[in-house]
Parts: C-alpha cells; sequence; structure tokens
C-alpha cells in the first residue's frame, strides 16, 4: 500500500511538471501566432505575468515569469525596457535567477532605434551599474549569480558601438580592482575571472581587434591592468558616440 502511495504521488507530479511545461509552451505559441494590431494586448500580458499590476500579484510559477520575460525580449519592443530592468535590478527584483537572467538576455534583443536612444543609453547604464557598481554596506556586489551577471555582459555587447565598449572595460577594471583589494578579495571568486574573459570576449567583438593580437598582448604583461590600458587604447580608436 504505501508503494502504491508513493507511485501515484510521483505520477501526480509528474502530472504537474507536464502542466507547467504545456502552459509555458502554449504562451509561446499564443505570442507568434500575434499579429501586429494585438501584440500591444500581448506585451501587457507577459508584463502581467511578469510583473503583476494594480489589485493583481505576479505570476506565482518562476519558471512561466521566466517564460514572459524571455518572450518580451523576442518581442524585442524597446518601450518594454523598464519592465525588464524591474525584473532584473529594481527595488523588488524577482527573487528568482532564470527569470533576473533571462530579463538580463532581453534587454539585448530589444530593438532600439539608434545608438543615441534614450532607452538604449538607459539600458547601458543600469546593466554598467549593476555590474560594477551597485553594492551593500559591506562592499559586495548586489547581484552575485553568475548566470545573472553574464548575461548582462552579454547584453552589454550586444548594445554595441564604442559606449558598450567603455562600459565593458569599466566592469573589467571593477572585477579586477575587485580581487586586488583586500576589503573586497572576501566576496569575490572564480565566477569572477570567467566574467572578466567574458568582458574581454565582448571587447573582440565590439572593437574588431584580432584576436591574435589581443592574445600576445595580454601574454606580454605580468599584471592585467596593463592589458586593460591596451583595451583603453583600442577603444579609443573606435568611431565616437553621436549625441543624441
Amino acid at each position: 500500500m504505501k508503494k502504491l502511495g508513493i507511485i501515484l504521488l510521483c505520477l501526480a507530479c509528474a502530472g504537474c511538471h507536464n502542466l507547467a511545461s504545456e502552459r509555458r509552451d502554449h504562451l509561446r505559441r499564443d505570442v507568434e501566432a500575434t499579429n501586429a494590431a494585438d501584440m500591444p494586448a500581448r506585451r501587457r500580458q507577459l508584463k502581467r505575468i511578469m510583473l503583476g499590476e494594480a489589485g493583481k500579484p505576479r505570476d506565482p510559477d518562476p519558471h512561466f515569469r521566466a517564460t514572459a520575460a524571455q518572450e518580451l525580449g523576442k518581442v524585442g519592443e524597446a518601450d518594454d525596457l523598464d519592465a525588464l530592468l524591474e525584473a532584473l535590478l529594481g527595488p523588488y527584483a524577482d527573487e528568482n535567477r532564470m527569470v533576473r537572467m533571462e530579463a538580463a538576455i532581453g534587454i539585448g534583443k530589444l530593438r532600439y532605434s539608434g545608438v543615441a536612444d534614450s532607452r538604449r543609453r538607459k539600458a547601458l547604464r543600469n546593466l554598467t551599474s549593476r555590474l560594477a557598481y551597485d553594492r551593500d554596506a559591506a562592499g559586495r556586489v548586489i547581484e552575485t549569480d553568475y548566470l545573472v551577471r553574464s548575461a548582462m555582459v552579454n547584453s552589454l555587447t550586444l548594445l554595441g558601438h564604442r559606449d558598450a565598449a567603455s562600459a565593458l572595460h569599466d566592469v573589467a577594471k571593477r572585477l579586477r580592482a575587485d580581487q586586488a583589494a583586500n576589503e573586497t578579495l572576501l566576496f569575490t571568486g572564480p565566477g569572477d575571472e570567467g566574467l572578466f574573459d567574458l568582458c574581454l570576449e565582448g571587447l573582440l567583438q565590439l572593437t574588431g581587434v584580432a584576436r591574435e593580437a589581443a592574445a600576445r598582448d595580454r601574454a606580454s604583461h605580468d599584471d592585467a591592468e596593463a592589458h586593460l590600458a591596451w583595451w583603453a587604447e583600442r577603444i579609443s580608436e573606435m568611431p565616437p558616440v553621436p549625441l543624441g
């Protein structure tokens, strides 16, 4: 009898999992099938799922909220930046890392009108600040999850242009400074080295520098600061960002 109860419980759990998965798949299909005229309403639905609205809480399933964030990124409407930023780093940022990760990815996928788009610049400022400068009272970074931070670095790269390259350089410098300072060394880990390399990979893409040239310079220095100074020179050679 006990075994039968365990079997029934397992079947019930599997059924719940399948229902949740089907619900996410159904949402993806709905978004894909939405025509242009109905897309504003669909975007409002996605934001309700992710954040809730006045008098209505957000969806309780973090997987479903993550799917909503993912779909907002796919839709690509830059006016949805604020909703994605709220889920990622707002005062009530989502406690689930999948949701924050998908929000960070989505920010890089939005279709900004150009390099001077104020929404793009807002995205760049907020991503840079959360990665490099936002700290708690003890000096620890606010966002500690490696996957979420990696997604933010990748979105900085997707924003493109010289200002995004400068932002990646700032993040890389702060990562190195944290590893060098006694008061912040305690809060660093192996993931910071991976983030540093990810910043350099982004700089390769944005500057167009040959990988072999970057590798030669990195190998020629005993410390990362000199290599970062070399990258600063490469960034200065990029076309300036137009004023908006």
